[in-house]
């Protein structure tokens, strides 16, 4: 009843499989190459699901191991967005209560995230702000210079205000720290 891979495939569907197995390879060792962000693998993963179909049609495939994958990888990516969202949503807290105490946003390094909202349309508040250039772009943190830093763990030089836990169900970091320089004053 269950089967996974009876049959092998002529050597006429092995040429045609290993066109796009080729394609996928040079365009990874190009990645790795050029060391660009994980978002350029996207492009892959059409050419990686028809490389796998033609192998699944060629082999067979058991409906269990399919469905037990599948099930699999759907509980992991529910809990990984699960946990990336608690973190969101405990930094975005813990910034606008800063905000509401009277910090100025532009005092505040809250990630790419709350940067892009608060500081994007209003350039004049960051000294080294542009854009048009990516902040990802730029060398170093420049955001570490500013008095408070949210971020997933204590940093050297700061003092570490508050701790909130994030609620995440499996990832390591279950504490998100606001973290202040020492010179900064005390808001109240």
């Amino acid at each position: 009843m269950f089967t996974l891979f009876i049959k092998l495939p002529d050597k006429t569907k092995l040429l045609n499989i290993s066109f796009v197995y080729w394609l996928i390879l040079l365009y990874i060792i190009l990645f790795l190459i050029i060391a660009i962000f994980d978002r350029y693998l996207l492009m892959v993963l059409p050419l990686l699901l028809i490389y796998i179909s033609q192998a699944l049609r060629d082999y067979g495939y058991s409906k269990f191991i399919f469905l037990t994958v599948l099930l699999i990888m759907m509980a992991y990516g529910g809990i990984g967005t699960y946990d990336y969202l608690s973190w969101q949503r405990t930094r975005w807290t813990m910034g606008k209560e800063l905000i509401a105490q009277g910090v100025a946003r532009q005092d505040i390094e809250g990630g790419y995230e709350w940067n892009g909202w608060y500081l994007y349309n209003h350039p004049e508040l960051e000294k080294d702000f542009n854009p048009e250039l990516g902040v990802y772009l730029k060398a170093g943190s420049p955001g570490f210079k500013k008095p408070y830093v949210i971020s997933f763990s204590a940093l050297p030089g700061y003092q570490v205000i508050e701790k909130h836990e994030a609620g995440t169900i499996f990832s390591k970091i279950n504490y998100i720290y606001l973290n202040r320089l020492p010179a900064a004053s005390t808001v109240q």
